[in-house]
C-alpha cells in the first residue's frame, strides 16, 4: 500500500453508529483494565483479549476495537477503581451524533448495585471522555476544561455533565438541516455529485446497515474507512470489521505500511547531512590532541588542530575551563554525532531500499549468541548488558525471558517504540547507565526524529502483562521518567 497525499478523514458519526454496532455483541465482558497509552489516548481491555483504543488526539480522534497494541501503558487509577469487574452492559449513540455511551454494571462491596457511563465525544480538538456516576455526576475526565477555559460548557470532577449541544447537521440523521447538509457533506463524505445527498445517503445507511462490507477506500487522493463501497470509489483493502479498516488506516499513517516514495529533496538533504556527520571521528582527534597539548594550550589559551579533511578546527580555553573538561565536550559532541551518523543512515537505507530487499542485520553476540533479527545487545558505560528489542518477538522474549525481577525496563514515553532492558545483576546502576539505556529506548521509537522525548523506566518486577496476553502491550504499575536527548 501506499501513503496518500492527505493525511487523515475525521471519524465521523458514521463510524460511530458501525462502530458501536461492532461493540454490542461484547456486552456482559468484564472491564479487566483502563490504560493511557499517550497523553490523549487510552485502551480499555475487556475478557478474552478484547480492547478498545479511544483516542482524543485532535487529528485523529477515533474510537475502535483494536488488534494492534504496541508499547506500555499505565494504569488510569480512578477510571480503573470505578471500572474494574464491572462488566458491559449497554452501547447507545445519540440519534445524528458523534458521542458513544457506554454503560457499565458492577457492585459495591456492600453488595449494592452500581452504574457507570463512559462518554466518548468525538468532535475534533473538542473530543473528549468523561466517567458519569450517579446523577451525571462527573468522576473522571481525560481533559478538564475549567470555567476559565469555556464559557458554553465546563467538565470538572464533581460537577454535572451536560452534553455537547447537538451536531447542526448530521450524515447519519440527513433530515436534521437537509440544507446545511447539502451545502457541507461533500468536503467528508463521497456523495456522488449527481446525486442529492439526503435520499442517498438513507439509502446507503440502510444498505451498509443490512449488508455491511467495510474496507478501506481511496478518495480524493487519500485513504478514507468505509462501512459500505459508495459507487465510483476505488476500493483499497477490504476487512471483516470497521475497525480492522481503522487499525489499517492507523498503521498506514504511523508509518507501518510502506512507506511513500521519498522526495528527490529529502533524499539529498539526508545525503549532506550524512557526509557532515560522518566527521564525527573528528572530534575525538580534537579531544585527543587537547590533551597531548595541554601544557600549550594553558600556556597560550587557544590551538590550531588540523583536521583529516584539510579544515582546522580554532580551540579556545573559556575562563574557569580546564582542557580535561574540554577534551570531554569534544567526546561527547563525537559521540552524539556518531548516533547522528546512524540514525541518518538507517533512515537513508529505509527509504532507498526496494520492497522485500533485506536490511543490513547486526552481528550476533558473541557473548550471547543473540539472534540478531529479535534483539540487540549493548554494553552501558558500567559494563551492563543492555538488549534492545527489534520486533513483536524480540520485545517479548528480552521483557519475560531473559530479563529478572531486578532488571530495569525501558520505552519511550506515549508512542511505538522498542522494549529496552538494562541487566544489572542486583547491583545498582549509575546514572550514566539509566540514561544510556533511556537514549537507546529513545532512538528506537517513532520520537527518534524530534531528537528529544520522555522515557519511561521502571525495574521489570513492577511489570505486568495484560489478561488474555495482548500482544505487545507491557502494562507499568510503577515508572520514572527521565528527559533524554539523543
Amino acid at each position: 500500500m501506499r501513503r496518500m497525499a492527505e493525511a487523515f478523514v475525521p471519524f465521523s458519526e458514521v463510524d460511530v453508529l458501525f462502530v458501536a454496532r461492532e461493540l454490542r455483541p461484547l456486552q456482559g465482558l468484564r472491564v479487566e483494565s483502563a490504560l493511557r497509552t499517550g497523553p490523549l489516548e487510552l485502551i480499555l481491555l475487556l475478557e478474552k483479549g478484547n480492547a478498545l483504543r479511544i483516542s482524543a488526539h485532535p487529528q485523529r480522534f477515533r474510537v475502535h476495537l483494536t488488534g494492534h497494541l504496541e508499547g506500555t501503558g499505565h494504569p488510569v487509577s480512578p477510571l480503573e477503581q470505578a471500572l474494574r469487574g464491572f462488566r458491559l452492559h449497554r452501547v447507545a449513540v445519540p440519534r445524528g451524533e458523534r458521542i458513544l455511551l457506554l454503560e457499565f454494571t458492577g457492585t459495591s462491596r456492600l453488595g449494592e448495585h452500581l452504574s457507570r457511563i463512559l462518554a466518548v465525544e468525538l468532535m475534533g480538538r473538542y473530543s473528549q471522555v468523561v466517567l458519569l456516576g450517579p446523577d451525571r455526576r462527573i468522576l473522571w475526565t481525560l481533559k478538564t476544561v475549567s470555567p476559565a477555559l469555556s464559557r458554553v460548557r465546563t467538565l470538572e470532577v464533581g460537577g454535572t455533565y451536560r452534553p455537547p449541544p447537538a451536531k447542526p447537521w448530521s450524515l447519519t440523521d440527513p433530515e436534521r438541516n437537509p440544507e446545511a447538509l447539502r451545502q457541507q457533506v461533500r468536503r467528508v463524505f463521497p456523495v456522488p455529485e449527481t446525486e442529492d445527498p439526503v435520499p442517498f445517503l438513507k439509502a446507503y445507511l440502510q444498505r451498509a446497515l443490512q449488508t455491511p462490507r467495510p474496507g478501506l477506500f481511496q478518495w480524493q487522493k487519500r485513504w478514507i474507512v468505509l462501512p459500505h463501497p459508495v459507487p465510483g470509489l476505488n476500493p483499497m483493502q477490504a476487512t471483516d470489521r470497521l475497525s480492522e479498516a481503522w487499525d489499517l488506516l492507523i498503521q498506514q499513517l504511523e508509518g507501518r505500511l510502506e512507506a511513500r516514495e521519498p522526495s528527490a529533496r529529502l533524499l539529498r538533504r539526508l545525503q549532506e547531512e550524512l557526509e557532515r556527520l560522518a566527521r564525527y571521528p573528528h572530534w575525538n582527534q580534537v579531544a585527543e590532541e587537547i590533551l597531548l597539548r595541554r601544557d600549550e594550550l594553558l600556556a597560550t589559551g587557544t590551538l590550531e588542530i588540523p583536521l583529516p579533511d584539510g579544515t582546522r578546527e580554532t580551540i579556545t580555553l573559556a575562563p574557569g575551563e580546564t582542557p580535561e573538561s574540554l577534551s570531554a565536550r569534544y567526546r561527547e559532541r563525537a559521540a552524539r554525532w556518531r548516533r547522528g551518523y546512524e540514525r541518518v543512515r538507517q533512515r537513508l537505507q529505509e527509504l532507498t531500499a526496494a520492497p522485500g530487499d533485506a536490511r543490513p542485520a547486526a552481528s550476533s553476540s558473541p557473548e550471547t549468541g543473540v539472534p540478531p533479527a529479535r534483539y540487540q545487545v549493548y554494553r552501558s558505560p558500567s559494563g551492563f548488558l543492555v538488549y534492545v528489542g527489534k520486533n513483536a518477538r524480540g520485545n517479548e522474549e528480552i521483557t519475560f525471558r531473559l530479563a529478572t525481577p531486578d532488571d530495569y525496563f525501558f520505552h519511550a514515553r506515549g508512542v511505538p517504540g522498542a522494549h529496552v532492558v538494562l541487566k544489572t545483576g542486583r547491583q545498582t546502576p549509575r546514572e550514566a547507565d539509566l540514561l544510556f539505556a533511556a537514549r537507546l529506548a529513545l532512538q528506537h521509537s517513532r520520537a527518534a526524529a524530534d531528537g528529544k522525548g520522555e522515557v519511561s523506566y521502571t525495574q521489570v518486577r513492577y511489570l505486568r502483562r495484560p489478561r488474555g496476553r495482548v500482544p505487545g502491550l507491557v502494562i507499568l504499575t510503577r515508572e520514572q521518567v527521565l528527559q533524554v536527548r539523543l
